[in-house]
This record gives structure tokens, C-alpha cells and sequence, in this order.
């Protein structure tokens, strides 16, 4: 109590002999990102969004690896675990960013930036919601997270595992006990991350964050809703072209494990992942919608269904193969 989470990570690291610079500082506008120039790699281990999309937006801006890591676990009222999962994700140029990944919530950044009697009279009126609330964090799910990201850096430092062909991200179900590589398509035009010849429209965000009055200003460049969906129908009519797929389906799904058994298909691709469960169900209702009456389409319906339980959220394309 009364000590920062830096000052007592710093402790520990001295007592290993390291040597160590603190800058206990709030990272709440781009500026106090500046303090990082220089750096080789940063470590993303923050709870909260505003900081995070700054870090996002510093790693593109500097040209320095960020690698964000988190764990959520999901509780009802009677304490029962309805969804696990835990990310390390690995940013910069040439990378989709953390927005593409849907690690960024433009609700929880407008409240983030909200000022305080603002975000309090917001909650009272009800429209501030879950915006602050605890999760539950468990240190062995923790320490699992971290050392994988250590690995991350270690892959990039000494090339051990090789170069050729490293994740965008590593998705944890401790549940499940299992961890997926996991990449996005290419091609975006996102304002953070995108190819700037990919297109010179560049789309506004659906829902992006409101700069309020007195409010640090930050640019978080977030991709849109239609930016996303126009990049995985790309992917899903390339996948499905040849004549080697015979019939495809396209679902949703906060557990990978066992959806290729579930379906009794060839093969399962993983297209988009997101903490938003939102964000998911209008992803698979559009893209459902527009591929129902391709020939090779097998979704029973014109429209998504199934689960909203909370989770990483994932896009998946499964394939029957000729």
C-alpha cells in the first residue's frame, strides 16, 4: 500500500543487480509517451485503454516494437467463470496494430477521458457502464502471459525460433490449456497501422472516441467497422475461389477448440480476433449476409446467431475441401 506498481518492479529487478531508471508518470496524453524514445522494445502491461492507445500509436510514430499482454477472466453474479483468455500481442511497423486486433474500445476511451465529475455524473445517470468494474486476475494465469512475452522478445533479439515467419499474436485458453499463433489479413487502410498505398480514402471510425472539452487530445487512428469487413471479405473470397474448396461456412465462436470436429470439416482459419463481443456478432451478420448465396455458402441462414457470452471473440472460416 502507498507504493506504485514501479517503484516495487523496480525493487525486485535491483535485487537481481539490474540496473534500473523509474519514471512513475500517468501516460494520458502522446506526449508522456516521449519518455520512451530511444527505448528498443516496450512492454505494454496496463489496465487501462487511453494508455494503451497511446503506446499503439508511439509504436508506429517511433518505429519501436510494443509487446501488450493481458489476461480477463469473466464472471457471473454467483462467481462462476463464464470466459477465460489471456493475449500477447506484438505491434510496429509492418505489424496490424492494436486497434486492427480490437484491443481498443472507443466507449471506454470516451469514458477514460472523461473528467472525473463528468464520469461520475455520467455513471449515476447510467450512461457510464462497466467502464471501472474489477476483473479478477490470477497470478499463475499471469506469470503464464508474461513469460510467453519475454519469449516474444527473445524470438526477436536472437532469431532462436526464426524469422520467417513469427505471430502477429499468441491467444491463451486456460481453460483449455492451449495457445494459438494467430495473424490478421493483410491490406488495411487504417490511419495507424495501414499501407499508405492501399488507398487514399481514409474512412472515419464507427464510434470513434469523442475529444471532449479540456480532454487530452489523441489521436488513436482506429479502424473502422467497414475497414475491417471489406479486408475479411477480401480474405474470405480469396480463401474460397479455388477449386480446391468445396463448401465453406463462416461462424463465430469464443473457443476454437474442437470447432473443426464441431463441424466436420477439412480445415478452420481464424480471420479476426476482438475482445468485443459487439463488434463480433455485426462482423459475422455482415459477412454472413453478404456471402449467403455464394454457391459454395452452407450457413443455414442470411444472418449470424448463436452465443453472446463475453470473451475474446473469434471471426473463423471453416472449409470443406473437394
Amino acid at each position: 500500500m502507498g507504493t506504485t506498481k514501479v517503484e516495487t518492479a523496480a525493487r525486485y529487478a535491483r535485487g537481481l543487480g539490474v540496473d534500473v531508471r523509474t519514471i512513475p508518470r500517468a501516460l494520458l496524453r502522446a506526449e508522456d509517451a516521449a519518455a520512451l524514445n530511444g527505448c528498443d522494445v516496450v512492454f505494454s502491461c496496463v489496465d487501462r485503454h487511453v494508455p494503451r492507445a497511446i503506446l499503439n500509436r508511439f509504436s508506429y510514430d517511433a518505429c519501436v516494437p510494443v509487446i501488450d499482454l493481458g489476461t480477463v477472466f469473466r464472471v457471473d453474479a454467483s462467481g462462476t467463470v463464464t470466459g477465460d483468455g489471456g493475449r500477447v500481442v506484438l505491434v510496429g511497423p509492418g505489424r496490424p496494430c492494436m486497434a486492427c486486433w480490437g484491443l481498443l474500445d472507443p466507449e471506454r476511451l470516451r469514458v477514460e477521458q472523461l473528467p472525473e465529475e463528468e464520469r461520475e455524473r455520467g455513471r449515476a445517470e447510467g450512461y457510464v457502464l462497466g467502464a471501472e468494474l474489477p476483473q479478477p486476475a490470477v497470478i499463475s494465469f499471469n506469470t503464464t502471459v508474461a513469460g510467453a512475452a519475454v519469449t516474444e522478445l527473445l524470438r526477436m533479439v536472437t532469431g532462436f525460433a526464426g524469422a520467417s515467419d513469427p505471430p502477429d499474436r499468441l491467444s491463451f485458453s486456460f481453460s483449455t490449456g492451449t495457445v494459438r499463433r494467430t495473424r490478421l489479413p493483410a491490406g488495411t487502410s487504417c490511419r495507424i497501422c495501414g499501407d499508405p498505398q492501399a488507398g487514399d480514402t481514409q474512412v472515419a471510425s464507427r464510434g470513434a472516441p469523442q475529444v471532449l472539452a479540456g480532454a487530452p487530445e489523441v489521436s488513436f487512428g482506429m479502424s473502422s467497422f467497414d475497414e475491417i469487413l471489406a479486408r475479411l471479405k477480401r480474405s474470405i473470397a480469396a480463401a474460397v475461389a479455388g477449386a480446391s474448396v468445396d463448401e465453406f461456412y463462416i461462424g463465430r465462436s469464443v473457443n476454437m477448440e474442437g470447432r473443426s470436429s464441431d463441424h466436420g470439416c477439412h480445415e478452420i482459419r481464424c480471420l479476426y480476433e476482438t475482445e468485443s463481443v459487439g463488434r463480433a456478432l455485426d462482423l459475422e451478420d455482415a459477412l454472413i449476409k453478404h456471402f449467403h448465396n455464394h454457391p459454395k455458402n452452407n450457413n443455414d441462414q442470411a444472418h449470424s446467431g448463436g452465443s453472446t457470452a463475453e470473451g475474446p471473440q473469434h471471426i473463423y472460416l471453416a472449409l470443406w475441401l473437394a
